[in-house]
């Protein structure tokens, strides 16, 4: 289906997903439906909402069984299912049961969902692209293995688990004991990977969209340097006292297909 043909979207990503899929929507004559989850019932923040239908909690959550939320979008009439970008957004098998439906999926290619579950497929994928990228290991199986690529390396790190379906956190560590207590707790969702720590960095994001047919747009940049742990406590857009020419090179980062890769465009 041609998503240009959407006329009437279950959104599932939440209040944040909600709120802005209806900034667009007004004005493009398509009805939204909102998937609420039973714990939330009795918010108001769906109300703006076209429709709403319930849905248990666990439809909601990453790694859960999809054809709940895509048998609510078909009973409510949709011929289209926005998932957000948190970790609905990133559940493949939700986007493999929404295109095999018939359903317009409003989201990544699961072709690409695979691709960036896997951060060492990720990396080589930014390198294809010649986009920059700090020193960064393979996916190691072997604790001891991980501990020798870090004696040479040097710290401090950020130890992830490769399948970032399984554990999204890193843990950045500055000594070899808590690199070792890191390494362990990683391999318990499979392979680890590890890459340099840069000091006093700050995280500029730079969101994209895309339609799907080879036109990709920068949807300008913040700053999400503020944190508590993993989660974003200020976010400021535009970002402030970043030069021009940092700006115009974050915004024009390769978009091509990576030679001798799976073709997707990015």
């Amino acid at each position: 289906m041609n998503p240009r043909s959407i006329r009437r979207l279950l959104v599932a990503g939440g209040a944040p997903a909600l709120a802005r899929v209806l900034r667009t929507t007004r004005g493009a004559g398509i009805e939204v439906v909102a998937a609420v989850p039973m714990a939330q019932a009795e918010g108001s923040w769906f109300e703006d909402a076209d429709f709403a239908v319930m849905v248990s909690d666990e439809a909601t959550q990453r790694g859960s069984d999809p054809r709940e939320l895509v048998a609510r979008a078909v009973d409510a009439g949709c011929d289209g299912l926005y998932p957000g970008w948190d970790g609905l957004g990133r559940h493949v098998l939700l986007a493999e049961g929404i295109q095999q439906s018939g359903l317009a999926y409003v989201g990544p290619t699961t072709r690409q969902l695979v691709a960036v579950a896997d951060r060492t497929v990720l990396r080589n994928l930014a390198q294809d692209l010649e986009i920059p990228v700090v020193p960064g290991s393979d996916a190691l199986t072997d604790p001891s293995q991980a501990e020798a690529w870090l004696a040479w390396t040097g710290l401090p790190a950020v130890v992830k688990a490769v399948d970032a379906r399984g554990a999204r956190r890193s843990v950045r560590v500055e000594t070899m004991e808590e690199a070792a207590a890191a390494i362990i707790t990683a391999a318990k969702f499979g392979a680890v990977y590890l890459e340099r720590s840069v000091v006093g960095a700050r995280v500029i994001e730079v969101p994209m969209i895309g339609d799907g047919e080879g036109a990709i747009l920068a949807l300008g940049d913040r700053e999400a340097t503020i944190r508590n742990e993993h989660r974003v406590l200020l976010a400021e857009s535009t970002t402030s006292d970043l030069s021009g020419e940092v700006r115009g090179r974050s915004h024009g980062m390769p978009r091509r297909s990576p030679p001798d890769s799976t073709g997707m465009e990015w």
